[in-house]
């Protein structure tokens, strides 16, 4: 029987582990469900030179093979579009018991929201910003699902460990999304009945991917936990620092900052520097400091799809991410200093002269007939 060394991203905190762990001699260490309870218990278990063995028959989930010419055909704004409706119709299936390979086919999606986040991540990011027309409960896992592959990749996780948190990041509300509707329209305070069913809904949407047949520990457990804060005040099991998954941590950061900065029926949503201020002031207590640091230096201050007002009173959108400790932030000028529509709009890098330093992050342009499609060139 094979014996497959493990390393640091094959194991998690908080999650059971899915096959029996062996030293160097063949001795078992830990028995297959174990929890892992502390970052520092995993690396004094990885400084053992750890392994696992049969490999083929406890590997996590393979997805199929993405159908990338059904989604990859047209703009990055159809592209959405279509990832949106299928997860309407998947949502939809569930809710009444259809049958149906709903692992796999979550899992295909992933997959192409790693694609499109290899391929043209600065247009997926503005679009989703920048075009009203997208349903709000839709769009929102997509955007939650986009950071939690960026997130991902910045620390460094496995390309199928990822795929995984990008299946629960898409599904994580499932248990309300019905409310998640009414909600985007709503500009009046939560009443408690709402507030009864947004604090069931992750142990609700845990039994409802459960019983449409979806068994992959890590998944479950990122939407069961998606709630649960830092410092100990969430919810359903008010649990604390590493006790919370590492999915969970992530989803719980995504799912904050995406519902942040969607725009909304009752507001502009041109709030992205405050969500940023405002996530960096919950870091360590509501979400993952570590986490925050790195969703900041992944999208920069000013992410694609935010307009912005320059020194020299143009005002644009923002094109491309940039790392915060850089000035070099690309935007595409739409009004002049006077608020009259380039004939052309123009590009601008703040790098290039003061005059093109950002000011602020300014609302939403009335006046201009906005195409996200033409400001990013189409890349699959």
């Amino acid at each position: 029987m094979e014996k497959i060394k493990i390393i640091e991203t094959d194991l998690f905190i908080g999650i059971p582990l899915e096959w029996a762990v062996y030293d160097e001699e063949g001795q078992l260490l830990l028995d297959k469900g174990y929890m892992l309870n502390s970052e520092k218990q995993k690396q004094i278990l990885l400084t053992q030179g750890i392994f696992r063995l049969d490999f083929t028959a406890q590997t996590i989930e393979k997805p199929r093979p993405p159908t990338d010419g059904k989604f990859f055909k047209g703009t990055t704004h159809d592209t959405l579009k279509l990832l949106g409706k299928t997860l309407r119709v998947l949502f939809d299936k569930i809710h009444e018991n259809t049958p149906d390979d709903y692992s796999n086919h979550f899992l295909d999606l992933a997959a192409v929201i790693q694609r499109l986040c290899r391929t043209q991540c600065d247009a997926v990011l503005g679009t989703i910003l920048l075009d009203q027309s997208f349903n709000y409960s839709h769009i929102h896992p997509l955007l939650s699902a986009v950071l939690t592959e960026l997130l991902g990749k910045r620390k460094q996780l496995n390309e199928d460990n990822r795929r995984i948190f990008i299946a629960a990041a898409l599904t994580q509300n499932i248990g309300m999304l019905e409310l998640q509707k009414k909600l985007a329209n709503q500009a009046s305070p939560l009443s408690d009945q709402q507030r009864d069913i947004i604090k069931a809904h992750p142990e609700l949407g845990r039994a409802l991917l459960q019983k449409a047949g979806i068994n992959n520990a890590e998944w479950l457990n990122a939407v069961h936990n998606h709630h649960e804060r830092i410092d100990g005040n969430g919810y359903p099991d008010g649990l604390s620092g590493d006790a919370i998954p590492v999915a969970a941590r992530i989803l719980s950061l995504t799912d904050i900052y995406s519902a942040m900065i969607l725009p909304r029926a009752y507001r502009d949503g041109f709030y992205v520097k405050k969500a940023l201020r405002d996530i960096f002031l919950q870091r360590g207590s509501a979400v993952d400091e570590s986490l925050a640091h790195l969703l900041i230096k992944e999208i920069g201050i000013y992410p694609p799809g935010t307009f912005v007002l320059l020194a020299n009173g143009e005002t644009g959108v923002v094109l491309k991410r940039a790392p915060v400790d850089t000035e070099s932030i690309h935007v595409l000028s739409l009004l002049n200093p006077q608020g009259k529509p380039f004939a052309n709009p123009k590009q601008r890098v703040s790098d290039e002269t003061v005059a093109f330093k950002i000011i602020k992050a300014t609302q939403r342009l009335k006046n201009v007939a906005i195409q996200p499609d033409r400001f990013w060139p189409l890349s699959h």
